[in-house]
């Protein structure tokens, strides 16, 4: 009789069976569907990848969050590229500084105005 096409349409069938005071057929799906959406927070961005078949039902055997292992590997490469991007603005200062400059005067200067 009803098809669930997406999650509106699912939501619109219970309350309308919920309406006429019938009981749903499907009420343990939106039982599931309820701490679901409890469960997502909002806030976070959804990123989509693409695997091999054969990888794919490695990850299913193994018993590893994948989710959480994979935010772990994007945050050390991010901080990997943060260490790379610093050395690189250090290196451009050090460039900028004119041969036979006298750091610990400039030290000295800094520490006087403290």
């Amino acid at each position: 009789m009803f098809k669930y096409r997406n999650l509106k349409s699912v939501l619109d069938q219970y309350f309308f069976f919920r309406n006429v005071g019938a009981r749903a057929p499907f009420t343990p799906k939106i039982r599931l569907l309820r701490t679901y959406i409890q469960r997502i927070d909002m806030t976070d961005e959804l990123v989509t990848i693409r695997v091999p078949k054969e990888l794919k039902k490695r990850m299913r055997t193994s018993n590893v969050n994948w989710s959480r292992e994979l935010r772990g590997a994007i945050e050390h490469k991010l901080a990997a590229d943060d260490r790379k991007n610093a050395v690189g603005e250090l290196d451009s200062i050090l460039l900028s500084v004119k041969p036979g400059f006298d750091s610990t005067h400039a030290i000295r200067e800094s520490r006087r105005h403290d």
